[in-house]
């Protein structure tokens, strides 16, 4: 009889989340000289430490964009957790 040993691991949620978006027009970042064009996907240059703070962070920005300009340069594609991509 043999007996099955096998441990479950406990993982421990992100602590670090970094919001990625998809650029819908050519842009430069004014701080970098980083282009973007159309279809690039980029994570943002803030790191969070809470899915939920970067959630909250990114609708507030593209709110506060989209109420200035009257459109988005960027589709939102999520909050993801340090070195994963979408």
């Amino acid at each position: 009889m043999t007996t099955d040993t096998k441990q479950d691991t406990i993982q421990r949620p992100a602590r670090a989340w970094r919001n990625w978006f998809k650029a819908l027009e050519p842009a430069v970042n004014i701080k970098t000289g980083n282009r973007k064009n159309v279809g690039d996907v980029y994570a943002g240059e803030i790191v969070y430490p809470t899915k939920d703070l970067a959630e909250s962070k990114v609708a507030r920005a593209m709110t506060v964009s989209f109420a200035l300009f009257g459109r988005h340069w960027v589709e939102y594609l999520g909050a993801y957790p340090e070195g994963t991509r979408p």
